[in-house]
């Protein structure tokens, strides 16, 4: 590296080193800060500020409901009072009299009296506006000061007439509150209170509160006291109750029922106000109810919310503030650094020794890390020095490999010139040198290639896939012979994915060609031997599947005999059953005869006694009875013999109870069974029928039975066989069990091959299970398989299944 002197390391390290990149990464440093710092605050102080505003306004709501309940509760309170003092007043003697006209004089003698109680009720009781006192024609004896000469609502008449009407015992009970409208209430109002800063507030609403007047002596009712109150009272009674700034309003049916001046109701349309509602209804009168609504100011409640909503956003500015400059300043202590760092890696990408401007750097840095980083960037320049001795060592060592490698290897541009190539490229083609190579060849497709198309195949493959191996093709020697060669090669791209040359290698297979060939010209006279010998195989073949053929047709023959000879054993079977009851019914039948034939003789004669006629008809009683159960038996045997003898004679489908059909078999295999002790136990469903072919489950049972006898019970004179027939799972399963001497495993595996027999030479022809094999695979399309051990009996199982046959069944 080159050195430089102390003016201009001193002058290099004054430098200012300034980027884009050192800006951008100015400005990222500052948004992170900013960002990580800043997010946080605003999110905090958006949710604490909506959570405060949040509260304040439920916490007004609630209060505001709270205030309007205790209004409607208040009301009801006065209103309850003024109806307990009515009743009181109701009864009051003073009062009933003061309803009558000049009875003895007492009515000047007491009105004064009544006149004091209703001056007294008015006072206590500020939401009345007056009272009348009437006797039952409705006539005003008495009237409270305030009323002069108005009298009663025209509305309540119909309302107090209805009271006549009603029993006396029951108006004696009753408290009567009546609605009304009367429009004298927009006029004047005796409320004697009046709100501060508030306009008079005037409604034609009104209530009247009827107390009859009764008399204790005699227990009458004398009149009616009429109790009016304004719903203007109202409202102003409620009004002293809440806060100067906030407005009552009573609602009917979401309408309100008052009326205010015009100027105030247009300032409160400026100002927005927070409502709360609640239901006010007059005790135990369902009919009578309004809503009450209280409003206040929203400015007056949230004012102090928004003073510290304001301090709030005002903190928020003040710590963005605060946080842009301490980014700001964080920045530019970070990045001080970094611009030294900078210095140093442009040292070094300008091959400039920093073995003396090392210390002073170490100086000007603020971090301990930066400084181990120095450090780690100075080991970092020595172990790049290092490498780049190693790659020097490296490519001198690839030249030796390159030089004398056995494979020729080049480079070419793609329009067909050489760049280069080494020693065996060379030797390969019959040149002297490198150079007398690369300056005779100019047009490599039409100078090498023997055919020139191949090169263009060439540049299509690398172009396409970059890279190819094991491309064959024939070029010209320097002698002009024509050699085979195989060609390796990729392409080499430059950033922009330009192909600038191709590189690869160059291996001679003239030799190894010229060897493909002698084993071509070799695998064409073994193909010719091939098909000679194919000739005479398929001759052979044709010979062995005309035997085949000839073999199958025997084993039909065969089969079909087996058949005959189980259908002829069955016929012989029941021909000699047969002859027994025949015979015996013969025998009967010969008695009879004679006996029938002495009867007459006797009878001619005139020597025919009692008891011989006696003894005669117990004689033809009994042989009758004897020839007709023989007959019977020889029936059921020829009728079960024809069933059978049919069904295996013509395999056509038919419907039939399997346990019956079995029992039909079974007595046509009595004279087999006969001569034995053995036992045959069916365990079958008693209504479970098939469609199917009844002669192939013949076959089977019959088949099955004679190899038990012939084989399983030859040393057994008692023996079991049991055929267990059940469903399940959509499934016929045919289970046949016999207790004999069993078979070994050799034995089970061939049990169904044709021709295969333990009896050979003593009659055994190796096809009774073939046939149950065919048939319960082929007629039937069913499942066979046995299980036996040596010494633990036989077990066959057939499962069929329930799409090839039609099973119905009342289980």
């Amino acid at each position: 590296m080159n050195h430089m002197n102390q003016s201009s390391r001193q002058s290099f390290l004054k430098l200012g080193w300034k980027s884009n990149a050192m800006k951008r990464f100015r400005i990222t440093l500052i948004l992170i800060v900013f960002i990580s710092a800043l997010f946080p605050v605003i999110v905090f102080s958006s949710l604490l500020m909506y959570k405060i505003k949040t509260v304040t306004y439920q916490s007004v709501i609630r209060e505001l409901n709270i205030t309007a309940l205790h209004v409607s509760e208040m009301l009801n309170h006065e209103l309850d009072l003024i109806i307990s003092r009515l009743t009181d007043l109701g009864t009051n003697p003073d009062i009933a009299i003061a309803t009558r006209k000049n009875v003895l004089g007492l009515q000047y003698f007491l009105s004064d009296r009544a006149t004091n109680y209703i001056n007294k009720f008015i006072e206590d009781f500020p939401l009345v506006e007056s009272i009348y006192l009437t006797d039952l024609k409705l006539h005003i004896h008495l009237k409270s000061p305030q009323t002069s000469n108005s009298p009663l609502p025209p509305l309540m008449f119909n309302d107090i007439l209805s009271l006549m009407s009603m029993d006396r015992e029951n108006i004696k009970k009753l408290f009567k509150v009546i609605e009304f409208k009367d429009d004298r209430f927009n006029q004047t109002s005796s409320y004697p209170k009046k709100s501060k800063s508030k306009s008079m507030f005037y409604s034609d609403y009104g209530i009247a509160l009827l107390a009859p007047i009764i008399l204790d002596v005699t227990n009458e009712i004398k009149g009616f006291f009429v109790a009016i109150i304004p719903m203007s009272n109202m409202m102003l009674y409620g009004l002293d109750k809440l806060n100067p700034l906030a407005t009552l309003d009573f609602l009917k049916e979401n309408r309100s029922i008052l009326t205010n001046n015009k100027s105030i109701q247009t300032n409160q349309n400026e100002i927005n106000y927070i409502d709360s509602y609640t239901l006010f209804q007059i005790s135990k009168v369902e009919t009578i109810q309004y809503t009450i609504k209280i409003s206040e100011p929203e400015h007056i409640r949230f004012s102090g919310v928004k003073r510290t909503l304001k301090e709030l956003t005002l903190v928020n500015i003040c710590a963005i503030l605060s946080l842009t400059l301490f980014a700001y300043i964080i920045t530019r202590w970070l990045t001080s650094p970094l611009r030294i760092l900078m210095q140093i890696v442009k040292t070094y990408s300008n091959g400039i020794d920093d073995s003396d401007i090392t210390v002073p750097i170490k100086k000007k840095l603020i971090f301990t890390e930066f400084i181990q980083f120095v450090e780690l960037l100075t080991e970092m320049k020595n172990k790049i020095v290092l490498q780049i001795e190693g790659i020097k060592k490296t490519e001198e060592k690839y030249r030796t490999i390159y030089e004398n490698a056995v494979e020729g290897i080049f480079q070419s541009t793609p329009d067909g010139k050489l760049i280069s190539v080494n020693p065996s490229m060379m030797n390969i083609f019959g040149y002297v040198s490198p150079e007398e190579f690369l300056g005779s060849i100019d047009d490599v497709a039409n100078q090498l290639y023997v055919r020139p198309e191949d090169r263009s195949y060439f540049n299509h493959i690398l172009n396409k896939h970059h890279k190819i191996k094991g491309f064959e093709t024939q070029m010209y020697h320097k002698n002009g012979d024509k050699i085979w060669v195989s060609i390796s090669a990729r392409t080499v791209c430059n950033k922009d994915n330009e192909v600038m040359y191709y590189e690869g290698t160059i291996e001679h297979i003239s030799q190894r060609k010229l060897a493909e060939e002698k084993l071509i010209k070799l695998n064409e006279e073994l193909e010719k031997r091939v098909k000679e010998r194919t000739v005479q195989y398929e001759e052979a073949n044709q010979a062995l599947f005309d035997l085949l053929d000839k073999y199958k047709r025997t084993q039909s023959q065969l089969v079909q005999s087996e058949k005959m000879a189980s259908l002829g054993n069955l016929v012989a079977g029941v021909a000699h059953e047969i002859n027994t009851p025949i015979g015996i019914t013969v025998t009967d039948a010969s008695f009879f005869y004679y006996q029938t034939h002495e009867f007459k003789k006797r009878y001619q004669e005139g020597t025919l006694t009692r008891s011989d006629f006696e003894k005669y008809i117990d004689n033809a009683i009994g042989s009758s009875t004897s020839i007709l159960s023989n007959l019977n038996r020889a029936s059921e045997l020829i009728t079960s013999f024809k069933q059978v003898a049919v069904d295996q004679s013509y395999e056509e489908k038919r419907t039939f109870l399997v346990k019956e059909y079995i029992y039909e078999v079974l007595i046509s295999l009595r004279s087999k069974l006969k001569k034995t002790q053995h036992q045959v136990i069916v365990n079958c469903p008693d209504k479970l029928s098939l469609y199917s072919y009844p002669g192939a489950f013949s076959q089977i049972i019959t088949n099955l039975i004679m190899n038990s006898l012939i084989h399983g019970f030859e040393h057994s004179e008692q023996g079991e066989i049991s055929i267990n027939i059940l469903l399940e799972n959509n499934e016929l399963i045919f289970h046949y069990h016999d207790n004999g001497c069993g078979m070994d495993q050799e034995t089970v595996q061939k049990i169904f091959d044709p021709f295969f027999t333990t009896k050979r030479g003593q009659g055994g022809t190796g096809l009774g299970l073939h046939v149950v094999y065919n048939i319960v695979t082929q007629t039937l399309g069913g499942q066979i398989m046995c299980l036996s051990q040596k010494g633990q009996g036989a077990d066959f199982y057939i499962i069929m299944n329930q799409e090839s046959l039609k099973i119905t069944t009342d289980l």
